[in-house]
Parts: structure tokens; sequence; C-alpha cells
């Protein structure tokens, strides 16, 4: 699949294009984070990624879900007289980070048990960040949200599908064996062949200019036709609906970008139609256990403990 336009094309948006294109119920328009499904939970292919991820784009930042993590070590947001003890006003959160980072977040390493009250409330912040491009700064008696600019990659292990997090993330892109057999893992090469300066030098290049492309045009002609299109799958049965048009709209954008071009047309708008009907096959094959279109359910409330575990 062609998803990969998406990294480092478009994946994150201006904080600019951010605060003035917002849906009623808070979700930034045209923000778009992906979730990574059937991901193999041996720690090498999540080490392979972020590698590969860390050489072609210019910051990447790597939040693995722990247990442990979640609730003794990581504080996901800003927090304002942390510690008592300790008088440094502003303490610095793993996602007070520079506009433009990519999150690479890892749930593979998750197992069965409970999360207390800090493990919550990192999971409730991680989970408004991905949802709304905000990241909650914590101060007595409150908190406070900054607007920012990150690309999301969630990479969720064959048994969970994000299941912790209390949001969805829209585009779900499950990863396939090489073998036709169901009982195939997914696997990453022992040795991967490095990338050479030149090569990495024209695909940083390439990135950095689709992700920068500010100019973007539907034409009036384009609209007709995607408003046609949608009616008349609508009338014809399908489950079809205005998420399901955001999301294909989105990509349409970015094929856009991929390939240098500023206005829609009819040929992008079939090539993304084939992509998410690619998707959604891969998702309706059941990897992991699936069917819908989606990502995973919430869980809990913003507080208190909660306990999870595999499917």
């Amino acid at each position: 699949m062609q998803w990969w336009v998406v990294v480092g094309g478009g994946g994150h948006r201006t904080n600019r294009q951010v605060r003035d294109h917002r849906a009623p119920d808070d979700t930034p328009i045209g923000y778009f984070p992906l979730n990574l499904g059937n991901v193999p939970p041996q720690a090498t292919f999540a080490n392979d990624l972020f590698d590969v991820l860390s050489q072609l784009l210019p910051r990447c930042q790597r939040i693995s879900l722990t247990l442990k993590s979640l609730n003794e070590e990581r504080y996901v947001s800003p927090a304002q007289n942390r510690d008592a003890a300790l008088d440094v006003g502003l303490a610095a959160g793993d996602l007070q980070l520079v506009e433009g980072t990519w999150v690479l977040v890892e749930e593979a390493g998750l197992e069965d048990g409970t999360l207390n009250e800090r493990g919550v409330g990192n999971i409730s912040n991680l989970g408004k960040l991905i949802r709304t491009a905000k990241l909650p700064y914590l101060i007595p008696h409150g908190e406070m949200d900054r607007e920012v600019d990150y690309g999301v990659l969630v990479q969720v292990a064959p048994h969970y599908f994000f299941r912790i997090l209390p949001i969805q993330v829209d585009c779900y892109i499950p990863l396939r064996p090489r073998s036709s057999s169901p009982s195939t893992t997914i696997s990453t090469p022992a040795d991967p062949s490095p990338l050479s300066s030149t090569t990495l030098q024209t695909v940083r290049r390439y990135l950095a200019t689709s992700s920068h492309r500010s100019t973007y045009e539907i034409p009036p002609t384009m609209v007709d036709a995607i408003t046609k299109d949608y009616a008349d799958r609508r009338s014809s049965g399908s489950a079809v609906d205005m998420t399901d048009l955001s999301r294909r709209l989105e990509v349409a954008k970015l094929l856009c970008r991929s390939l240098g071009r500023e206005r829609l047309d009819e040929e992008i708008w079939e090539r993304s139609g084939s992509l998410e009907a690619e998707r959604i096959v891969r998702v309706r094959e059941g990897v992991v256990g699936k069917t819908d279109g989606g990502a995973g359910a919430a869980r809990g409330g913003d507080r208190g403990e909660i306990k999870f575990g595999g499917v």
C-alpha cells in the first residue's frame, strides 16, 4: 500500500492551520494520526521502524507504553509543582516537544495489569493529545491546553488494537504477513540494508517539500463529483458516513502533495478510493479480530484505577 505518503507528507499541520480549522467536537480538520495494527510484539520491529523514520524525518519521539512506565516512571504532560519537595516550577513532560515532531506510540509492550491514578492520567493526557492535537499542561486546581503540531503513529500488537486509550484513531491500517498462512507472523529483516546517503538526502528533501506544500484546491467540478459520489453511495445502502468521507478527502489531499500537485482531480480521487478500499479489506480480513474501519473502544474515566488485558 502507498500509505507512506502520509508520513512526513502531511500527517501533521502547522499550528495556524490547527487553530483555524477545527470540527465542532474540537478535532482538528486535516490532522491525521495513524494506527498501525498487527505489529509484531518483538522489540526489533519497533526498533527498526524507529531507526528508519529517525533517518527520514527531522524529529521523532518514542512513547513505549508499559505498566511500569505509565504507573511509576513516565509523565506525559508538563505539570506545575509536581514534586512538592522540589520548587522547580513547571516540570517537563515526555510530550513537551519541538513542533513538527513525529510521535511513535508503542503499545506492544503492554501486559495484563492495573493502571493506578498516575497511569490513568498519563493515558488520558496522551489520548487527548492524539484526538485534539492539544497537550494538557497540569497546573494547581486544573489544566491548560496548548495546541501542538505533531504527527502521530500508533503501533498496536495483534491482541490489543489500541484498547486502552480513551479515543479512536480513525485511520487503522493492519500489517499483513508475507505468507498467506494464518499462522505466519510479520517479521523484519535481521539486518536491514541501510539507505545510501544520496537516497537519504533525496527522500528527506521530498518529504520536507511535500509536507510544507500549503496550496491545495478542490475545484467546483470535483466538489460536485464528490457530493454526487457520496450521495449515490448512501442511497445504495452503503454504510459510508461523514467520517469515511473526511478520511478519504484527507488521503486525496496527501496524494496530491506526494505528487507535487495543487488541485484535486478525478484521477487522484479514484486513487484515494482504491487505497481506502484496500485498507477496509485488510481490516475485514480479521487480522486482529475486528471488522470495523475505526479504532478500539474507549476505556474508563479520567482518574482512578483501570484494568486491561489482551483480547
